[in-house]
């Protein structure tokens, strides 16, 4: 079996496994109740696709539970890296870290 495509791919899997077992459902009846191909969706729940938001948010309707459920344990390190940058990146960084002092009232 392959890998994963990424850290994210299968913590999202996992995720989804989780909560289809503890529903006691099968991949096929999650897959149909969101309207996608079973195989789409068992590739998916294995780290081998990455859904699109349609389709994560058609995967926490059939599974009953609110999309950020599925998703609390990710965060960005865990993609792969972009393409090389052309830009630089301090721009948006400054951007940021202004954004994030009106935030906090500093």
């Amino acid at each position: 079996m392959p890998d994963p495509i990424s850290a994210a791919a299968h913590v999202f899997g996992k995720a989804l496994q989780s909560e289809r077992q503890e529903l006691g459902a099968s991949q096929r009846q999650i897959a149909e109740d969101a309207e996608i191909d079973e195989a789409t969706y068992r590739k998916i729940e294995l780290g081998y696709r990455n859904p699109n938001l349609h389709n994560m948010l058609r995967i926490a309707g059939a599974l009953g539970v609110p999309l950020a459920t599925l998703v609390e344990k990710l965060d960005s390190t865990m993609v792969p890296p972009a393409r090389e940058r052309t830009a630089p990146r301090e721009p948006l960084d400054e951007l940021k870290k202004r954004r994030d002092q009106r935030r906090h009232g500093r």
